[in-house]
């Protein structure tokens, strides 16, 4: 039997948001069965209430969007059968400020540079978008909460990512790049642990686990269920915030504990991030 949820989307002073997007950006259905999540919805209420019918029974995280303002997680909430679940409130505050330059190999200031924030959520775009000046200079608005990822980009030079990125709302951070050409080699570069990540019906699982990176050399295999992230429960968390845990500056570690399907056994394991280039 299918509930709705019923809450409200504000700002920081407590003052209802309209219109604002809203998403599911995670679900563990209580049956263990996955289903479609469907696609964002939009509210234009000015109290900044909503209504949304039909989820199964299951535990969820909302994220909500309004114009300006960066995506927003809700707490996890439990959708129970034979009741609506109420008083769901998500508070989407203004946002920070990443700043810096960029530059090339030779410390000449790059003009045209696209910088963006890269797997903000699985439902809802970052509308943050900045170009970089003459001078290499560029102020990137809207910043999420942390951690997070900026992503620089300019034909002709390797794609950056530079993740672990956090900004306080209404602060500015700084944060360069000195950008690579291309040489018909890697054609991107992160700071990680060289595996993506696959959304199943039970859980997030590591996919792509690339060779001499360091997920491999951990010993971890595409296919491992990831059981927690730094001793956070991964069960109802989202591909995006994963993604975003897992990230990071090379040197610093993440604490990963997977589940290999095909033995049960559970591996515990603390992994440097370093520089991937692929």
């Amino acid at each position: 039997m299918t509930r709705p949820v019923e809450g409200v989307v504000v700002d920081e002073r407590g003052r209802g948001l309209a219109p604002f997007r809203l998403g599911i950006e995670s679900c563990l259905p209580s049956r263990g069965k996955d289903f479609d999540h469907g696609a964002a919805r939009t509210f234009d209420d000015p109290r900044g209430a909503f209504r949304w019918d039909k989820l199964a029974p299951g535990t969820y995280v909302f994220t909500a969007s309004a114009s300006g303002r960066p995506p927003a997680r809700s707490a996890t909430i439990a959708v129970q059968t034979g009741a609506a679940t109420t008083g769901l409130r998500i508070v989407v505050a203004e946002g920070g400020a990443v700043q810096g330059t960029v530059a090339d190999e030779t410390r000449t200031p790059l003009a045209g540079v696209d910088l963006r924030f890269d797997q903000v959520s699985r439902v809802l775009d970052s509308e943050a978008r900045a170009t970089t000046d003459r001078d290499g200079h560029y102020r990137l608005e809207g910043a999420p909460a942390g951690p997070l990822t900026v992503r620089a980009h300019k034909d002709g030079f390797v794609v950056q990512l530079v993740s672990g990125v956090r900004v306080e709302s209404g602060a500015t951070r700084r944060q360069d790049f000195v950008l690579v050409a291309l040489d018909g080699g890697a054609t991107f570069q992160l700071g990680g642990i060289g595996a993506g990540l696959a959304q199943l019906p039970d859980g997030l699982a590591l996919q792509n686990v690339f060779p001499g990176d360091p997920a491999a050399r951990a010993g971890l295999r595409a296919g491992d269920r990831i059981v927690s992230i730094d001793g956070d429960p991964a069960d109802g968390m989202s591909m995006a915030d994963a993604l975003q845990r897992i990230r990071g500056q090379p040197g610093t570690s993440v604490g990963l504990s997977v589940r290999r399907p095909a033995t049960g056994d559970l591996l515990e394991r603390t992994i440097v991030r370093a520089i991937v280039l692929h």
